[in-house]
């Protein structure tokens, strides 16, 4: 018995460009095993045959199998290919496991379960499992850790790698195999508009790469903002970006329905599909079950099951290092590894902003493609841009404002819309019948917020409500006291209030 690490090699396409070329590919298939040969010999390696459009060569040391199939691919790379046929993507696959040598070649499944490594890969990429990975010496390879696939045939989920290369023209797609998890994220009914910056930011906080001291709070990023600013949309749209990047270990655990912050570790234990077992913990389950696999976690609305609600999360992240969690939340959960981002509402168009320069604002997009919704022929023209630059700037940005709004284009235009704006919340109401009910109207969605406050955060919050464009800390001392309290307590309060996304600080 031996351990030997195989090489497999094919050629991208070879049917198909064998049919179109004819005579003229099997010559430049007789350059391609030539070029192999000579690599395979080169690093010490053994030819064991050829598969017609490819190459299996056995190495004893798994280094030089890397070096091998790099130095192959550069020489692929670097050849006079014939015009018709043009360069020759070959993927490759490295894997390693123990074997039987007789009549000349291995016998095992470790021949299996490589040839499926190398069907994952693409024209010109070179994919090795973690059988090879985990023996190379450091510095042999750069490797990119694509995560567990399910390759055919194989019964348990491969960890697959990439040989990363200074001359790769431009990223792979994923691999051509399944991702090990079906990822349970809700698909959004309608378009999204704006927030490229946001998604990019959220995007690097969350990508499973070895954290740097610059991201070591990386592992619980939590969304914040008022009610209707888009946050549960936000974590989405960034969740769906990281599926390839968790090799869709994603999950979205719906919380607005939950009052019991002992119910979180629960709902995330459904939300992963695991079965409850007797004397088993949530918790417990929950950790063994992310433990495999690099594993994002989306908890939306979470505001409501604060501060007992960031213990279990916290107790989560601590069992199992290997997930993160993206969390929306008009509250900050306190945690020492958090990182908090606060979500704006969507940039304004200035008041006079012609037509053209309206196109390329988000709240104004938004707008017109909900407008559009109940009114097909609805458009952004010269006569009605004013009234839509000005309706966006009076509803602030604020995602759910101008979608409540647009719902009203039915019957009303713009201009119209805008004289009824001085009792918006009564105006804005009737959303979807598919948003929850606390997004229905945008007296609902504030109310949410308020309702979530202790009385003294209630009585100040009524107070400063007289105020219009804001306040200096002064003037929120001078009304927002309570009989007998220091007026220190007003500045902890605001805080609170800050806290909460239901105002914010300007210097």
């Amino acid at each position: 018995m031996e351990t030997p690490t195989l090489l497999f090699t094919d050629i991208e396409g070879s049917t198909a460009l064998y049919e179109r070329v004819g005579a003229v590919f099997r010559s430049a298939l007789a350059l391609h095993h030539a070029l192999l040969r000579a690599e395979v010999a080169r690093h010490g390696g053994e030819m064991l045959r050829d598969t017609g459009d490819g190459v299996i060569a056995a190495f004893a040391d798994p280094a030089r199998a890397i070096a091998c199939a790099v130095a192959a691919q550069q020489a692929l790379d670097s050849a006079e290919w014939p015009p018709e046929t043009g360069p020759l993507r070959v993927r490759m696959g490295v894997h390693r496991g123990p074997a039987v040598f007789e009549d000349g070649d291995y016998r095992g499944l470790v021949m299996h379960h490589a040839t499926r490594v190398m069907g994952a890969a693409h024209g010109g990429q070179v994919l090795c499992s973690a059988a090879v990975a985990d023996v190379l010496p450091e510095g042999v390879a750069e490797l990119r850790d694509l995560g567990l696939y399910r390759l055919k045939g194989v019964p348990a989920p491969m960890r697959l790698f990439e040989i990363a290369r200074a001359d790769m023209h431009a990223p792979f797609p994923p691999p051509n195999a399944p991702p090990a998890f079906t990822h349970r994220l809700p698909v959004a009914p309608t378009k999204y508009f704006g927030r490229d910056a946001e998604i990019a930011d959220l995007f690097e906080l969350l990508r499973p790469l070895p954290q740097t001291a610059e991201r070591a709070h990386g592992r619980l990023v939590t969304v914040l903002g008022p009610g209707g600013t888009g946050k549960t949309r936000i974590t989405l749209e960034v969740a769906a970006r990281l599926l390839p990047e968790y090799s869709h270990a994603v999950w979205f655990v719906p919380l607005a329905d939950v009052r019991e912050p002992a119910l979180i570790l629960e709902k995330v234990r459904e939300a992963l599909g695991i079965a409850a077992e007797p004397g088993v913990s949530a918790l417990d389950q929950a950790a063994q079950f992310l433990a495999a696999q690099p594993s994002l976690l989306v908890l939306d609305n979470l505001e409501q099951l604060l501060p007992g609600g960031a213990l279990p999360v916290n107790e989560l992240l601590a069992a199992a290092p290997s997930a993160a969690c993206l969390v929306s939340s008009r509250v900050r959960l306190d945690l020492g590894c958090e990182q908090e981002f606060s979500l704006q509402p969507l940039r304004l168009p200035a008041a006079n902003a012609s037509r053209g320069e309206l196109l390329d604002f988000a709240s104004v997009q938004l707008f017109v493609d909900r407008a559009r919704a109940v009114r097909r022929e609805f458009a952004l023209t010269d006569e009605n841009a004013h009234g839509i630059a000005q309706l966006c700037r009076a509803l602030e940005g604020i995602p759910l404002a101008i979608e409540l709004a647009a719902a009203r284009a039915a019957v009303l235009t713009p201009q119209q819309m805008l004289a009824r704006l001085g009792q918006r919340l009564d105006f804005l109401a009737g959303g979807r019948a598919d948003l929850p009910e606390r997004h229905r109207t945008l007296r609902a969605a504030i109310a949410w917020s308020y309702e979530l406050l202790s009385e003294p955060l209630q009585r100040l919050f009524v107070r400063l409500s007289v105020f219009r464009g804001g306040w200096t800390l002064e003037a929120a001392e001078a009304i927002g006291g309570e009989d007998g309290e220091p007026a220190s307590l007003v500045l902890d309060r605001l805080g609170e209030l800050r806290a909460c996304s239901l105002i914010s600080a300007d210097e």
